[in-house]
């Protein structure tokens, strides 16, 4: 009777105290002053930013992911560290930008529900461009 190998190494090593940290690899976004968001497979997790005890950067390439949008990520937690949050990704606006968006910005609808006149879209640029609500490609 043997044991397999792959049973074998997920025990815990005692040598460290058996416990192996937590990791959650995901995609880094902005978030409030102390608290450290991860998206992950849409969802954001928000840990205390003195919970965290490493954060890895992975390659971007190999994530499939956006430079402007979100750094690839693996976070590795402390022992007891705390979720604060789940959040529904698509609840939230995960774009870093200068401020948070407000509140008629960020609820309105992402195509027009009327055409917009040329002057109204000129002035609507340039306050987009000016609060760096704009996308900027």
């Amino acid at each position: 009777m043997g044991v397999e190998a792959d049973w074998w190494d997920s025990l815990p090593d005692v040598g460290n105290g058996g416990i192996r940290p937590a990791t959650v690899a995901g995609f880094l976004v902005a978030a409030p002053p102390g608290v450290v968001r991860v998206l992950v497979r849409g969802v954001c997790l928000d840990f205390l930013a003195a919970d965290i005890q490493q954060v890895t950067e992975q390659d971007p390439e190999q994530a499939g992911a956006s430079s402007r949008r979100a750094v690839p990520v693996e976070v590795t937690l402390r022992s007891n560290a705390r979720l604060l949050a789940v959040h529904d990704a698509r609840a939230l606006r995960t774009a870093a930008t200068a401020g948070q968006a407000p509140f008629a910005f960020a609820s309105r609808p992402s195509t027009p529900v009327i055409p917009a006149a040329s002057k109204y879209a000129a002035v609507e640029a340039a306050y987009l461009r000016r609060w760096n609500l704009a996308d900027p490609s």
